[in-house]
């Protein structure tokens, strides 16, 4: 309660007004204003008392700035009042912003229910109750106590304690918001084929199965079983259903049923050597068996209908029943076709193997083997045949070719082709050719021979050495003190001839004139073989005439020498005639 006292001093009217002096002044009581003045002698001093008892409306101005609508609140200090984060709006609602009320009576509301907006968190020493009554309930859920109650909540101890008393039959419960729920035992429907495992719009994430797991459909007529590293089926038939779309583009593939590439980390040093391979992926031979006696017509480990067949719009360039990218491809057992084409579309020329019903037919490409080429069965076939032969044979050095056995042979070596164990029948044939060159071959061993082309002599080994047989033959004529008139006979030929040279030579000086005649009558005057005939003169050389004017002398013929001049008189004169036999 403010005090004031007076002074005979200055009185200030106000804070803000002047200050003033009067001799007296008058104290006036108002309503709900109680005035006493009291003489305090003691300080020289009068003093009045003011107390009120009136209440005031509108607002209040303090030198600290308040927020709208906040509670004030005292500052301990000079202030006096400053503002809080309690707010009471215009409609009597009252916000806390982000602090706490913390209570240790009761919070008590006359409406239905206190709105969960107002509370972020409500921390309570014991359990909330509505008129006396728990909203929640620790007791243990069960049907006498709980059954038909909608105005209390279990608590979490009473929702475990009910699905524990539950555990030895079956969850009656749904479940939901868990991060796990953990099973002791087998999770069982009511009635077989009852309920699904998730559904079509939820789905499980994963599944994961123990060790030896085994899923089981219909009663074990078909299992999928692990084993350590293995996955077993047992089923009568697997049926894999791979349709689907797959959209367009140039690196798109449908690999429906895909094995990716995989890596087998091998630990130890021990090799392996199983007889059956390291493999990727292994098909057993399977086993038919039968109660009674029947017969499978075809069966296979592994069947492949076709190859992809193009419908619609789409067309494939290259179209394969079964594809090996790389790598070799291994075939221990038989390689059937019963009919279709081998090809290597990889190979320039693309090389094709075709099987026909008396042929496999090799094309774009040569036959290159690696061992022998043998008929089925002795004399069972020939290499070509009248309308379709080889071109050509090669054989190495040193090859044989063997009739009957060894019968006859024809065996190579170097430079010689030695025919043993028979003749050679030429079967009426009316040429054969020997070998020749310029010079002729070495002919060395017994039964070698060879024409010589540059002596024109058939050269052969006589046991000895090597020996020559000359188709040029000759024929020699020797006039001693020849005359101018010489008529003389040289020789008779029963075969036609052709006459190749002629050599004159003289002893003596100094020339003859001379001439060389055939006819097959000796009377007739005859054929000059150089017409005008052949001066000889010579003692050296001789004088070789090789042009002619009619060198061929027919069959039965005789070959005859004239002389139609001499210079001085020659002691000799010397003819000699090459000829050959004609054929």
């Amino acid at each position: 309660m403010p005090v004031f006292k007076s002074q005979k001093s200055i009185v200030r009217k106000n804070s803000t007004g002047s200050d003033f002096k009067r001799r007296r002044i008058n104290l006036i009581e108002g309503s709900n204003v109680t005035l006493t003045v009291t003489d305090d002698s003691t300080d020289n001093e009068v003093d009045v008392t003011i107390a009120s008892s009136a209440g005031g409306t509108g607002d209040v101005t303090t030198a600290a700035s308040i927020t709208d609508n906040a509670v004030v609140r005292g500052d301990g200090g000079v202030k006096g009042i400053q503002s809080s984060a309690v707010i009471i709006d215009d409609s009597g609602n009252v916000a806390v912003g982000t602090g706490s009320i913390t209570m240790t009576g009761s919070l008590a509301a006359t409406g239905s229910r206190v709105t969960k907006g107002w509370f972020t968190d409500i921390e309570s020493t014991n359990l909330p109750t509505v008129g006396g009554t728990a909203i929640i309930s620790d007791t243990a859920y069960d049907a006498t106590s709980w059954n038909g109650v909608t105005g209390i909540a279990p608590s979490k101890n009473a929702v475990r304690d009910k699905i524990e008393s539950l555990s030895t039959d079956y969850a009656l419960v749904s479940l939901s918001n868990l991060s796990s729920v953990a099973i002791n035992t087998a999770l069982l429907l009511g009635t077989s084929d009852a309920a699904a495992l998730g559904s079509a719009t939820k789905m499980w994430s994963d599944l994961f199965l123990a060790s030896g797991a085994v899923i089981n459909f219909a009663n074990g007529d078909s299992t999928i079983t692990h084993s350590t590293g293995k996955i077993s089926t047992a089923s009568r038939e697997s049926e894999f259903v791979l349709s689907g779309t797959v959209a367009s583009g140039a690196s798109v593939i449908w690999d429906a049923f895909d094995i990716p590439a995989a890596t087998a980390t091998v630990t130890g040093s021990t090799s392996i050597s199983t007889a059956t391979g390291f493999n990727l992926l292994n098909v057993s031979r399977p086993t038919i068996t039968a109660g009674s006696a029947l017969t499978v017509t075809n069966a296979a480990s592994v069947y492949i209908a076709n190859s992809p067949l193009a419908a619609g719009s789409a067309t494939i360039t290259n179209a394969y029943s079964l594809w090996v990218d790389a790598g070799n491809t291994r075939l221990d057992g038989n390689l059937i076709l019963t009919t279709g084409t081998l090809s290597w579309p990889g190979i320039s020329g693309v090389p094709t193997l075709t099987a026909t019903t008396s042929f496999l037919t090799l094309t774009n490409a040569n036959l290159e083997v690696g061992g022998s080429v043998q008929p089925v069965t002795n004399d069972n076939g020939s290499l070509g045949d009248l309308n379709k032969a080889f071109s050509d044979l090669y054989l190495a050095s040193g090859s044989i070719i063997n009739w009957n056995a060894g019968d006859i042979t024809l065996t190579h070596s170097s430079n010689l082709l030695a025919l043993i164990g028979g003749g050679l029948d030429l079967g009426g044939a009316t040429s054969f050719e020997a070998p020749n060159g310029d010079g002729g071959t070495t002919v060395d061993a017994a039964g070698e021979m060879c024409i010589d082309t540059t002596s024109d002599t058939l050269n052969f080994y006589d046991g000895t050495l090597e020996a020559v047989l000359n188709p040029v033959q000759s024929k020699s004529i020797t006039i001693i003190s020849p005359t101018a008139t010489e008529d003389a006979s040289i020789f008779y030929t029963d075969d036609a001839i052709t006459i190749t040279k002629i050599v004159f030579v003289i002893t003596g000086a100094t020339s003859a004139t001379t001439t060389i005649r055939h006819h097959t009558d000796r009377n007739n005057a005859g054929n000059e073989v150089v017409t005008g005939g052949t001066v000889a003169n010579s003692t050296t050389t001789g004088n070789v005439v090789t042009s002619f004017n009619d060198a061929t002398v027919p069959a039965d013929s005789f070959v005859w020498l004239e002389t139609t001049a001499l210079s001085s008189t020659p002691t000799s004169l010397s003819v000699t005639i090459f000829y050959r036999q004609d054929a």
